[in-house]
């Protein structure tokens, strides 16, 4: 049974994920499993709540899933405030709250506040 667990995983394609914020977002095509892979996106955002977004770009079922492992803002971790995100995969209704493991295509978003610096952790960086 190992071995057919294996091969079946070794032979699932590996998803392609897209990471937005306000107009701006960066695409990364996995090339291995365990593969990590950091995103950095840079965007003028006006004051207010914007959605960090990071969806899969091909919708088949059988793909590889993606494990989100941290977030920073200006360089400053989310720390627990990562857990305050949706994901809602596209085979189902279902919105899962403070989701961190994509097993299925679909969207995962946080909500930045901008400026960020305001309110992390309630304390003010600059």
């Amino acid at each position: 049974m190992q071995d057919d667990l294996q091969s079946f995983v070794s032979h699932k394609p590996l998803p392609e994920i897209r990471v937005t914020l306000g107009d701006q977002g960066e695409t990364h095509q996995f090339s291995q499993t365990g593969e990590t892979h950091q995103f950095t996106v840079t965007a003028q955002l006006p004051r207010g709540q914007h959605d960090l977004n990071l969806e899969y770009t091909k919708d088949a079922e059988t793909q590889g899933a993606v494990e989100i492992l941290s977030v920073s803002v200006q360089g400053w971790p989310m720390g627990l405030r990562i857990y305050q995100c949706l994901y809602e995969p596209r085979n189902s209704a279902e919105k899962m709250k403070s989701h961190l493991y994509l097993g299925h295509p679909g969207r995962w978003s946080m909500s930045i506040p901008v400026p960020s610096h305001e309110r992390i952790g309630g304390v003010g960086f600059a």
